[in-house]
């Protein structure tokens, strides 16, 4: 379902190899209720549907343990199962992110009765569930996975193969860095590559500033009040449309009560009705109502109905059946009544907005006069009350009723997720989110921190600061607390692993220089910590003759920075690595368990099939006999097995019991196809002759083979090589080969139906043949026909190979033999080069003597000429 033009407009496509970087899903993870959006290629901006086809799903998990295995299901399944196994029913547990178990935790309580819970063994929130302590961070990683499965589902439907790859969360403005760090520990257990916490006044004023036309140059102020489950918050905002460069949304005050929330009027129902309940049955103490869990989530279920209907209507009709033990009880509840039960919270409905205004960051101050909208969202704010006390505190002109309450966040999430991602082309949006608390540092031993980062801090931003000097302190360590407002959560112990400072090295001391950051999920984290060594100073001489020292830095060194958190410590190493074993662990038995489920449909739809096909005509009438009982006995036999015993029935157990029926339902179909044809005696002749050839065939292979491989023999021996044994040397690939002892039983089959065939060939003999012993053994002889056939053309398939490769040896062979002739000539011919020119050296020189001796023997003849 695809979510309107403005949204896809804005998201105008993916960049170029978006497809390899995967999808991104953004969810409006609330603490009741949870909303998601894909982001895809072949899926911009689509709604994720609930397995129900609704569009927000409840969160939360139920875990049990069913005949030995854990199962569990999600969202309005668990809350359904909440009023069976309400200790089973771990439902909204976003509160409970990053809180300890020792805490005072009696608001959860009360709203999720019979729910055990425990520490985890770090400190964090767990439950006792199945054997095992769950954590919170759990609870929400597998309701998140849920999100993720069906939105790759919906992407798989839109033919792209974009797994989710990261995830962009709305988180409360005021989450502090442990339930920020617990909501990014459940993420990576999904897992998720990348998560981005977006906060959620602000995912719903992107949303709405996307959708709206703004005036250049003008600054618009509103404030977006979301009264949730949790708590009602109000996030003022600035949208402004310079006349050059994008819209801008900037978050400028905030303000919360947690006091203000959907499960305080859910709650606040479910006492009146319990009153009325205990009033009604006087032997009924209120004790023994608060022992039951079950009796108290009917009441809360009935609570949470009768508010919504509240809403709308001002009186709710009420009726729980065995609300205990076996008594109903049915009233009805006036909006009146509520209303003024809630009186003291409904003063509070306004102090998210006063607050909000009243801490505005930055030199600019909104006032109430100069808003232009106040947004709600939220389930809560479709309560006449809470908009009544809206709107006498901001005047009724000021309600903004044109957002959509419950998809506004859902749709911002997703779109500032995809900018942040940086993966998807989008239309330029400038977000500026700011810090509703400061962040700062300090020396222990110190009396106060440094501020690092102010309130209204703009981020992700980093920051340095100079730590106190110490001129008599040289010691290898370092320890820093950190704050958020004026709560310690983190302490640093900084260590010099080597270059130690000394009082020689050192004279004028020790001071260190600390840079954090605050990443895009407002996390403070060290960047890094560096210790700075001062020498003596130096003396500057200005024009005037005066002196002033200035001591001189000697060196500086990065130190080691290990982190320890005070309050309670992130998912790491063995907690971590157990969470995922858990979670996988029981996926790959969901998994199994899922495809036993379908095998068991597919058996139960094979047996009703069959049941039902049994009972035709054609089978009635035409089938063989023994067939038809088998088959009949197999489907009563198994229909009863389904009923009493499959509960318990391995994979296997089913898929065998589903190939026994399959099996003898195929032979019975055949039958009736081969039924259905003209058996005469010229065909079962025929069939003889078939039968025949197939047997000669198979057996006369070998010689042929042999014979074909012969025709090479005299190639092979003109190399010295025998054909047959290379031949029989040759391995055939495994596609190739056939089953050598089958195809024997095949053919001794064969030679028996021969025998079977022979005595009834003749016109007397075949015409006292019963038809269905003709149909069978005409199924018989087709069967082995086709089998030996088979298994023939693998032999011819295997024998071609082995011509093909010895063809291959002879050719390769016989290269090598040329090469290896006309090496052997080539030096034949160098030798013979050589002797020659040796000869033609020594005749060369023996003509030189010669004349010499002829130019000797002529100065003779001249000298005795001249003589």
């Amino acid at each position: 379902m695809k979510l309107g033009k403005v949204a896809l407009v804005w998201l105008a496509g993916a960049l170029h190899g978006t497809a390899a970087a995967g999808a991104l899903l953004g969810v409006d993870y609330g603490q009741q209720f949870g909303k998601a959006v894909v982001v895809a290629p072949g899926a911009p901006l689509e709604i994720v549907l609930t397995p129900e086809a609704k569009r927000k799903d409840e969160n939360g998990v139920c875990v049990r343990e069913v005949m030995g295995r854990v199962e569990r299901a999600y969202g309005s399944a668990a809350s359904a199962a909440a009023a069976r196994q309400p200790e089973s029913a771990l439902l909204h547990t976003k509160g409970l992110l990053g809180r300890r178990a020792a805490e005072e935790l009696g608001w959860w309580r009360r709203g999720h009765p019979g729910v055990q819970v425990a520490d985890t063994g770090r400190g964090g929130v767990g439950f006792a569930v199945v054997g095992e302590t769950v954590s919170a961070e759990e609870t929400v990683a597998m309701a998140l996975q849920q999100y993720v499965r069906r939105a790759e589902e919906l992407v798989a439907e839109k033919r792209a193969r974009d797994k989710v790859t990261q995830l962009a969360l709305t988180v409360p403005e005021y989450f502090a860095v442990e339930q920020r760090n617990a909501l990014l520990d459940a993420a990576a257990l999904v897992p998720a590559e990348q998560t981005y916490l977006v906060s959620e006044g602000l995912s719903v004023a992107v949303d709405f500033a996307l959708k709206g036309a703004f005036e250049a140059g003008r600054a618009y102020h509103y404030v977006v009040y979301d009264a949730g489950a949790g708590s009602a918050k109000a996030t003022l905002v600035t949208i402004a449309q310079p006349a050059e460069g994008p819209l801008r949304v900037e978050l400028v005050g905030f303000g919360h009560s947690k006091a203000v929330s959907g499960a305080r009027f859910t709650q606040t129902i479910a006492d009146i009705i319990e009153e009325r309940f205990l009033a009604a049955q006087p032997a009924l103490r209120a004790a023994q109502l608060e022992a039951s869990a079950r009796s108290r989530t009917k009441v809360l279920q009935a609570a949470e109905r009768a508010k919504l209907i509240l809403s709308v209507n001002s009186e709710a009709p009420v009726s729980i059946e065995s609300l205990f033990e076996d008594i109903d009880f049915k009233t009805v509840l006036h909006r009146e009544e509520v209303e003024k039960r809630m009186a003291p919270v409904l003063d509070l409905v306004c102090s998210p907005i006063e607050e909000a205004l009243a801490g505005q960051f930055g030199p600019v101050r909104v006032s109430v006069d100069q808003l232009d909208a106040v947004i709600l969202t939220g389930g809560s704010s479709r309560v006449p009350s809470v908009q009544d006390r809206l709107a006498k505190c901001v005047g009724e002109a000021l309600i903004s009723k044109s957002v959509n309450a419950d998809e506004a966040a859902v749709n911002g999430v997703a779109i500032r997720g995809a900018q942040l991602s940086k993966i998807f082309r989008t239309r330029p949006l400038e977000v500026i989110d700011r810090s509703i608390y400061a962040y700062g540092a300090k020396v222990v031993g110190q009396d106060a921190p440094i501020e690092i980062f102010p309130v209204g801090s703009v981020y992700p931003a980093t920051a340095s600061v100079r730590l106190p000097a110490s001129q008599d302190d040289f010691t290898d360590a370092l320890e820093l607390e950190l704050y958020e407002g004026e709560r310690l959560f983190k302490k640093l112990s900084v260590r010099q692993t080597k270059d130690k400072f000394t009082q020689e090295l050192c004279p004028m001391g020790v001071t260190y220089n600390a840079t954090f950051g605050l990443n895009a999920n407002r996390i403070p984290v060290p960047v890094k910590v560096e210790a700075l060594c001062w020498g003596n100073p130096e003396v500057v001489t200005d024009q005037e003759d005066t002196a002033d020292a200035l001591p001189q830095k000697v060196k500086s060194v990065k130190l080691d920075v290990k982190e320890t958190y005070t309050y309670l410590e992130p998912l790491r190493n063995k907690a971590l690595t157990e969470a995922k074993i858990r979670l996988s662990k029981w996926d790959r038995a969901e998994e199994e368990e899922l495809r036993k489920q379908d095998l068991l449909n597919s058996l139960e739809s094979l047996i009703y099939s069959t049941r039902e096909w049994l009972e035709t005509p054609e089978v009635l009438d035409n089938g063989a006999h023994d067939y038809v009982e088998k088959l009949t006995e197999l489907v009563s036999t198994n229909l009863e097995w389904l009923d009493y015993e499959s509960s318990n029935a391995t994979f296997d157990d089913i898929n065998n019991r589903l190939q026994e029926i399959m099996s003898l339902y195929k032979l019975l179909s055949h039958y009736l196809s081969i039924d259905a044809k003209v058996l005469d005696l010229p065909v079962f002749e025929l069939l003889r002759k078939n039968v025949s050839e197939a047997i000669s065939t198979f057996n006369a292979f070998d010689d042929t083979a042999v014979a074909q491989a012969n025709e090479l023999e005299d190639n092979f021996n003109s190399l010295g090589l025998n054909v047959t044994r290379e031949y029989t040397k040759l391995k055939v690939p495994k596609n190739l080969q056939y089953n050598s002892t089958f195809a024997e039983s095949e053919l001794a089959a064969l030679g028996k139906i021969l025998s079977e065939l022979e005595p009834i060939l003749t016109p007397d003999a075949f015409d006292t043949i019963d038809r269905e012993q003709l149909v069978k053994l005409f199924m018989k002889s087709e069967g082995h026909l086709n089998s030996i056939e088979e298994m023939q053309k693998f032999r011819e398939r295997a024998h071609a190979y082995r011509l093909r490769e010895l063809n291959s040896l002879y050719t390769r062979k016989l290269r090598a033999a040329k090469r290896k002739e006309e090496k052997s000539k080539e030096a034949a011919s160098s030798s013979t080069t050589d002797f020659a020119d040796e000869a033609k050296a020594t005749s060369t020189q023996q003509p030189a003597d010669a004349s010499t001796s002829s130019a000797d023997s002529s100065t003779s003849d001249i000298d005795h000429d001249e003589l």
